[in-house]
């Protein structure tokens, strides 16, 4: 009877062997950066479930204003700060596995113009364009444009400066969510009379 009851138990404990369930992420932490490229900002995350049969998986985030994830485990960086991606298995909801995303700021290293001092006559236009690096090699961001005498030269969101008045006017480019810039000198002429 004892020899009957061992054998029972230990088929009772195969039986429940198989019903557990085991989930891992493909990483346990990363690093992503909020305005880079989609390489740097954003993370493709990959569930292993065992047995295979119960791969079926439920991605969420702590906070969707730092990082959202999709139901197919991509993570995108949003703004600054640290959350949790949860992977948690559909079948069994007690097996579950945890991943820590920082997401931090991207700032430029330099900014530059690809003039610092122009002439154009008043009525004429002309572009600066100006070419922004980051800390990390990356960056797409961009920067905003601004002129310091809108009544001698205007500029355009795209770096399209236009002549209005005769004399001088400083055009600044600033990368956007940052504080590194680079200017350009504009002198507006007036148009020579024939």
């Amino acid at each position: 009877a004892l020899i009957t009851s061992g054998i029972a138990f230990q088929s009772s404990d195969i039986s429940a062997a198989k019903k557990v369930t085991k989930l891992t992420l493909n990483k346990k932490s990363a690093t992503l950066y909020q305005g880079a490229d989609k390489a740097y900002s954003s993370i493709k995350l990959k569930a292993t479930v065992k047995p295979k049969k119960s791969a079926k998986v439920k991605f969420t985030t702590s906070n969707k204003k730092i990082a959202t994830v999709s139901s197919k485990g991509t993570v995108i960086g949003k703004k600054k700060g640290t959350v949790k991606i949860t992977a948690t298995s559909k079948k069994n909801k007690k097996v579950k596995s945890t991943i820590k995303i920082t997401v931090k700021d991207l700032k430029a290293s330099s900014v530059k113009l690809n003039t610092t001092s122009k002439t154009v006559a008043s009525g004429k236009t002309t572009t600066l364009k100006a070419t922004v690096k980051g800390a990390t090699g990356f960056y797409n961001q961009g920067v905003t444009w601004k002129s310091s005498n809108t009544k001698v030269a205007t500029v355009s969101s795209k770096g399209v400066v236009k002549g209005i008045a005769a004399g001088q006017a400083t055009i600044t480019a600033t990368e956007k969510g940052g504080s590194k810039k680079a200017t350009c000198l504009i002198t507006v002429t007036e148009p020579v009379k024939v």
